[in-house]
Parts: C-alpha cells; sequence; structure tokens
C-alpha cells in the first residue's frame, strides 16, 4: 500500500498528467472522480494529448484542460509556465516520464507524485516518486488508485464513469437505429498483429453471436476498417458495421449501449469497462494480471503460452499460439455466463 503524504492531504489545487493512451486515459478516469468525491470544492485540471483531450472535455469532474505538447520540448517548456500561472499544489503525474515531470516541474506544484521508475526519467523533476511501477498481479486501475491514496483518500471504490456513455447517447441511438436489440460491441482491430485475434474466428464468434439473438455491431477507428471488413467477409449470419462513423465519445456512447462488449487489449476495451458495459477480452501477448479488464463484470479469455506474455516482442515468428490458442467456442460460454450474471444482478 503506498503511503499517504499528510501535508498534501489538503491540497485544492490538484493537477492530473495523463496524456495517453485511449485505454490508459480510460482507466486513470476514476482518479478524478475519487477526487471530486472527497474534496467538492477542489480545482482539479488535467493535461492531456489533443486527440484524447474531448473525453476529459466531457468530464464533470474536471475544471480545466491542458493539451499536452506535441514533439517539442519548447512545447512543454511552455505548457508549464502556463500552468504555473494556476497555482497548483499538487500534480499528479500519472504518465511519469521525462516530459510529463518537466511539466510538473514548471506547473510550480509543491507536491509532485509519480511513479517510482526510473526508467524514463520523471524522477528528476518528482519529488514524490512514491507509486509503485512494477505492477505484477495489479490491474493497471487499480495501481492508478493509487495517486489518491497518497493524497490520504479512503481506500477508494471503483465504479462506472456513467457520464462518458452518456455524453452523446442520443448520437448513438441514431447510429443503433436499424439495429435489433440486444447486441454485442465487437472490437477486432489491434495495435500490434500478435494482439490480432483470427479474422475466421471474430466470423464464427459474430455468426454464432447472431444465432443466439445477440446482435454483432463491429466499432472501431477508420484503422480497423480492413480487419472488419474480412471478418464480416467470413461470416454467413447478418451483422451490422460502425466502424469509422464514431468519434471517441459517441463510440462511448455506443459501447454503453450494448450488452456486452467482446475484444483484445485495446483503448475500446477498456473504454467499455469505463462505461459500465461487460466485457470479454481476448488476451495473449500482454499480461491481463496487469493490462487486463477491470471489475465484476470484466472477463478475460487467456491461454498462457511458454513465451507469453511477450508484449512487444513476439518470439513465434508470426504463429501467435497465444491468440490461436482461443477457440470459438469458449469465447461464446464467457459472453453466456457474463449475460447470466448480469440479468441475476
Amino acid at each position: 500500500m503506498v503511503r499517504a503524504i499528510d501535508a498534501a492531504a489538503s491540497a485544492k489545487r490538484i493537477l492530473i498528467i495523463k496524456s495517453s493512451s485511449l485505454g490508459d486515459i480510460c482507466n486513470g478516469l476514476p482518479v478524478a472522480d475519487i477526487l471530486r468525491q472527497h474534496k467538492p470544492d477542489a480545482h482539479i485540471g488535467w493535461v492531456v494529448k489533443k486527440p484524447f483531450r474531448p473525453i476529459i472535455d466531457a468530464n464533470p469532474y474536471v475544471d480545466k484542460v491542458w493539451s499536452f505538447p506535441r514533439g517539442s520540448l519548447w512545447g512543454a517548456i511552455k505548457l508549464g509556465l502556463e500552468i504555473r500561472k494556476h497555482k497548483y499544489e499538487v500534480c499528479l503525474d500519472m504518465q511519469s516520464l521525462f516530459v510529463s515531470g518537466l511539466i510538473a516541474k514548471l506547473s510550480g506544484a509543491r507536491y509532485r507524485i509519480s511513479y517510482d521508475s526510473r526508467k524514463e526519467g520523471s524522477h528528476l523533476f518528482n519529488n514524490y516518486p512514491i507509486i509503485p511501477s512494477k505492477m505484477r498481479d495489479r490491474k493497471a486501475v487499480e495501481v492508478m488508485l493509487d495517486f489518491p491514496r497518497a493524497l490520504g483518500l479512503p481506500n477508494p471504490d471503483f465504479r462506472p464513469q456513467e457520464w462518458l456513455g452518456r455524453a452523446r447517447r442520443s448520437e448513438a441511438n441514431a447510429l443503433l437505429a436499424i439495429v435489433p436489440k440486444p447486441f454485442a460491441a465487437l472490437f477486432v482491430g489491434a495495435t500490434t498483429p500478435q494482439r490480432q485475434w483470427s479474422q475466421e474466428r471474430w466470423g464464427a464468434l459474430a455468426d454464432q453471436l447472431a444465432a443466439s439473438g445477440l446482435t454483432p455491431v463491429f466499432v472501431g477507428g477508420p484503422s480497423d476498417q480492413v480487419a472488419t471488413v474480412s471478418a464480416r467477409a467470413e461470416m454467413k449470419l447478418a451483422s451490422y458495421s460502425l466502424v469509422g462513423k464514431t468519434d471517441l465519445l459517441n463510440l462511448a456512447a455506443v459501447i454503453g449501449l450494448a450488452d456486452v462488449a467482446i475484444g483484445g487489449d485495446s483503448g475500446p476495451l477498456h473504454m467499455a469497462v469505463a462505461v459500465g458495459t461487460p466485457v470479454v477480452g481476448l488476451y495473449g501477448p500482454t499480461d491481463p494480471e496487469t493490462t487486463g479488464p477491470y471489475g465484476p463484470s470484466a472477463k478475460t479469455m487467456y491461454i498462457k503460452q511458454p513465451c507469453s506474455p511477450c508484449y512487444r516482442n513476439p518470439t513465434c515468428g508470426g504463429a501467435y499460439f497465444c491468440m490461436a490458442a482461443i477457440e470459438v467456442a469458449a469465447v461464446v460460454r464467457e459472453v453466456q455466463q457474463i449475460r447470466e450474471l448480469e440479468e441475476n444482478r
């Protein structure tokens, strides 16, 4: 358990730096929620990269949003000096990189809290590198909750960020108007090839879901279009695709209306957890004990191999045995079980 900084407990002006990525930002959303619960009069700022800013702009617990500078050290210096004018007392550097640490230092915050790792250089600027960075057997969300614990706040309970799923609900309802309900949101995209489940299995899974009365709806960004087209080409039954037709906020709203969300280790999967949708995560090259979906409505399919987790350095020559080991029938069973649990809650 992280030790609390007693002198920082009374702080009323708190800056969060969590600039990327989509999944990490979604995992970090409960931090602002907890701060607001226990410090209703506090001023909370957040530094985030521009592509993800719409999520933080819509966050009802955040008072001021700053765009993380892109590529330029001088941009980071200017941002830090601009933030300094706002007199933050505490900075929670949840990114804990060299540039985020520099911004934290220049912000003028007296208490600058970060992870304890020296790998990325944030320790050069942050004076309380006390959050354990070795996350073995602890999910990313649980580790991030150490930041409010460092301010002496009570052991927080995770709760969905329902505002995220409601911000664009009317648009989501319009996008889903022709989709038979209930439906499952499927994320077939992956940031690296080793996280990708085969398109044949995605197609077979979608067919079995459709046969069970759960309409498959493929969602994601433009970069997921090719994989989605390939998966749907493997199907015999009807499905729907909103891939490339949503921005971040109406994507969250669509996912929030789904009965279940299924995908690999990806931003949309963690977004589904954030909005409170039950999820089934398909894991192979990453460790679900640390990066897996969080909470009682989250299930993970993971069949450990001798070479897993390999993260970004696969040694299997492109065979990706870890993902190939996940069978369609097993995923269908997990979906059925999670739906039964939700119906009995």
